[in-house]
């Protein structure tokens, strides 16, 4: 089966529940900034893995693929970028596919721990002997 561009990913996604983050679009759309939006909005993290997350947040016309966006998650900042967008079946929200560009040391062990969670013990021997 052919694998399309929006499923190339190194790591398998997880579902999420209740992992909320901060949005922060100052700074994205600089040519509008005389216009009066918030800075940083509160969106929901759907869906982990070790390179990027779906993230439900307010749709806007700014925040297209390639987008560079500042993130907190649980208080730690870093940044992503947009990869892919599609609807939300909440009205007024999108879901964007973001790939991790830096996260802090904090917020990177509490993603390789949440996703690491569920992951068979035999796994592990796999994973450093590949490395």
């Amino acid at each position: 089966m052919e694998q399309r561009p929006s499923e190339r990913r190194i790591g398998e996604r997880k579902a999420v529940i209740g992992l909320h983050c901060r949005w922060d679009l100052d700074g994205v759309g600089q040519k509008k900034r005389f216009l009066r939006r918030p800075a940083d909005q509160v969106a929901e993290v759907t869906e982990l893995s070790v390179s990027g997350a779906t993230i439900v947040a307010p749709s806007s016309d700014l925040l297209v693929p390639g987008t560079a966006v500042s993130i907190e998650i649980e208080g730690a900042k870093g940044g992503v970028a947009i990869r892919n967008l599609r609807p939300s079946s909440h009205e007024g929200m999108t879901c964007y596919g973001v790939e991790f560009l830096q996260l802090g040391s904090a917020v990177r062990a509490r993603i390789n721990e949440f996703v690491a969670a569920d992951r068979p013990d035999h796994l592990e021997a796999v994973w450093h002997k590949a490395r």
